[in-house]
């Protein structure tokens, strides 16, 4: 049985009664029904996290970023359950799960080392955080704990009325014989559905037209992380896995191995190339802006400190100023920027406020001038995403560029049209005429269809008519594994 309206859709989760479906579809928690009831339906627009629990009826758990929302699919209202305590120096929650005892499973990213992992947490007593263990991600089912260690997925139990895992821990991959990318996805008292990842399949880079022709692939991805091209179209940025952590790598774009650029902070995304492509600046695991010399020489700097949460956007195209956005616990993502010092990387210390209002607005990107007049960017002041212009260094104006949801804006280099991804996955070119005072909005023109991820598929070339995007390797997705009476399996040796 196919969904219908659910392309781009990911992470399905059922509910209680099995008569509906919930996924993921870019920062929407979209539900279907399976008897007939019409289609898919947006419960919220702006989860974080592409991973919730449908616990009872009208109690769907998703992650908020800094919170733990209680969504009601009837209403579609959002209710917050559980903030991040930031004297503990927590930074964001991710994957919660309701245990039948009340409490929170959350995977935890923190400022402090060692100390993001998976928590247990009472929403009737906020305070109350339990370390169970240091990981990743994490799954539950029939009363264990899963979680990656290493190349294994390994399990313990978890005594509910004690709070703490008690027993031996058991290796799932051996005992199991799945890998430590399978995910489980749905369980039924001793019966478990996986799905498993195409391992060694991977992602890879190609060229496509404006018509959606594909040339050939220039490069492989080891994951659906994003990445960039350098200005001089000679390098690429992207993250790869090293034991457990992702770190900046580079290549050159015409051919080549990666290159491991980061070895002491570990990063998440968000790459941004100084314009003479001889810096890159990169989200550290902890969400600060980091930074490296492209060439490897240097050292790995952290250019901003918590506890705000930073994501680098773009760096404008005469070297003075970087843009990036900021979560307040109050007003959400902010739009920021500072200068650049005269040793060529940006100062923290003489930062400012672009867009600072009760919505979210973030991905700046600056237009392509010697001295940039405008910002193209993503709000939510409607309800759903949408890119915006407004003038700089100053929010002067405002026109609204995409009406049918919008995501990753980029520019043409030749500052007259502006790309993003609609609400349908489909990248559609915007025509734009800037003067010094105005915007002069002009045809939208669909272009071919993205993958929908929560990070950017693609970039721009230098002519503005092709561009480079992410595509699996291997279009065949391997099918769920059922396996039945697991924990019999378990105790076999």
């Amino acid at each position: 049985m196919r969904l219908a309206g659910s392309e781009g859709g990911r992470f399905p989760f059922w509910s209680p009664d099995s008569r509906s479906i919930g996924y993921h579809q870019g920062v929407k928690v979209v539900r279907a029904r399976l008897d007939g009831g019409g289609a898919p339906q947006t419960l919220y627009a702006g989860s974080s996290s592409a991973l919730s629990h449908w616990a009872r009826d009208e109690e769907i758990y998703i992650s908020l970023g800094t919170a733990v929302g209680k969504l009601h699919p009837s209403t579609g209202q959002v209710s917050r359950v559980v903030s991040v305590d930031s004297a503990r120096g927590e930074l964001s929650f991710h994957r919660p799960y309701l245990l039948p005892n009340g409490k929170l499973l959350l995977s935890i990213r923190t400022n402090r080392p060692g100390e993001s992992g998976v928590y247990l947490i009472s929403p009737a007593i906020p305070n109350e955080r339990k370390l169970l263990v240091v990981s990743t991600y994490f799954d539950f089912a029939g009363s264990r704990l899963f979680w990656g260690n290493g190349d294994s997925q390994v399990a313990r139990r978890l005594d509910l009325e004690k709070g703490e895992l008690t027993g031996e821990q058991e290796t799932v991959s051996a005992m199991l014989g799945v890998e430590a990318t399978d995910r489980i996805v749905a369980h039924g008292g001793s019966n478990l559905a996986l799905r498993r990842a195409n391992v060694g399949a991977g992602l890879k880079l190609v060229w496509i037209d404006r018509a959606g022709r594909a040339g050939s692939e220039i490069a492989r991805l080891g994951s659906p992380h994003s990445f960039r091209m350098s200005p001089d179209g000679a390098q690429l940025s992207s993250f790869r896995r090293v034991s457990g952590q992702n770190y900046l790598h580079v290549r050159p774009a015409k051919g080549g191995a990666w290159n491991r650029l980061t070895f002491q902070i570990g990063s998440v995304g968000f790459r941004v190339w100084s314009p003479n492509s001889k810096y890159v600046l990169f989200q550290s695991a902890e969400f600060q802006i980091a930074g490296k010399a492209s060439d490897g020489s240097g050292p790995e700097e952290l250019i901003t400190k918590p506890p705000g949460r930073q994501w680098p956007t773009d760096w404008s195209k005469d070297g003075s100023t970087v843009l990036y956005y900021e979560f307040d616990a109050k007003t959400q993502r902010d739009i920021r920027y500072m200068p650049v010092g005269e040793t060529g990387k940006p100062d923290p210390s003489k930062a400012r406020v672009y867009l600072q209002t009760p919505a979210n607005e973030y991905y700046g990107r600056f237009s392509p001038e010697a001295r940039p007049r405008w910002i193209a960017y993503v709000s939510d002041e409607t309800g759903r995403d949408e890119v915006y212009m407004q003038g700089f260094p100053e929010a002067r104006g405002k026109w609204q560029i995409s009406t049918v949801g919008g995501r990753f804006p980029e520019w043409n280099p030749n500052g007259k049209e502006i790309f993003y991804m609609g609400d349908d996955s489909m990248l559609r070119a915007v025509s734009v005429r800037l003067s010094d005072t105005a915007v002069s909005v002009g045809k939208t023109t669909k272009l071919f269809p993205l993958s929908n991820e929560a990070n950017s598929s693609y970039d721009v070339g230098p002519d503005g008519n092709r561009f480079l995007v992410r595509a699996p390797v291997d279009e065949r997705q391997a099918p769920l594994e059922v396996i039945i009476n697991w924990p019999g399996l378990l105790g076999k040796r």
